[in-house]
Formats: C-alpha cells, structure tokens, sequence
C-alpha cells in the first residue's frame, strides 16, 4: 500500500510540473502573439501615416510640377517595407511558439517516463 501511495505522489508531481509547463508555456505563446499584433499594428500605422504624407507630398508637387511615378515609387517602397516588418514578426512569432511547443513535448516525455517508473 505504501509503495501505491509513493507512486501516485510521483505521478501527481510528475502532472503538477507538468501542468506548469503548459502555463507557462501559455504565457510566452499569448506573450508572443501579443507581440506580434503590437509590432504589425505599428507597421501598418506607420505604412498608412507615410502613404498620406506621400500623396500630400505628391500633390504639392503636382501643383509644382512633380509626378505621380514618384508618388506611385515611394508608395510600393513603403508596402515593400511592411511586407519585410509583417515577414519577421511571423518569424519571431513562430520561434517563440515553435520554444514553447519544444518545451511542452520535452514536458510530455518527461511525465510519460514518470508513469513508466
């Protein structure tokens, strides 16, 4: 009976850490996802700021002479560089999350060797 008991105590403690494991790795995956909006909602803020100032500029310079194709440049330019932003928040998103997954399953094998003992 006493050797029963320690086993279950094993295993139980085997399932807390487990369970914090998954909290915690949660935590970083909702971390990383905020990031991830916070850092998009900027680009697309800053992209959407510079398209306006682009077309103001655009149209002063049509009124002085100036062209559409500058404007038309500057914009693809700047959607250039909110692809690039969007690109590399995916990226550090997916490592964060890829971190937490690698955790989880080193925590599953960790609680699946504890029930074997």
């Amino acid at each position: 009976m006493a050797q029963h008991a320690t086993l279950v105590d094993r295993q139980r403690s085997a399932h807390a850490a487990f369970l914090g494991v998954l909290r915690d790795q949660l935590d970083a995956a909702s971390r990383a996802l905020d990031e991830y909006e916070k850092v998009t909602s900027k680009a697309e803020r800053t992209f959407g700021h510079a398209v306006v100032e682009s077309k103001r500029a655009q149209a002063e310079g049509v009124a002085g002479g100036g062209g559409a194709l500058a404007a038309v440049d500057a914009i693809l330019g700047l959607r250039q560089a909110l692809l690039t932003s969007e690109r590399i928040s995916q990226e550090r998103y997916r490592t964060a999350v890829g971190v937490a997954a690698e955790k989880v399953r080193d925590a599953i094998d960790t609680v699946a060797e504890e029930a074997l003992v």
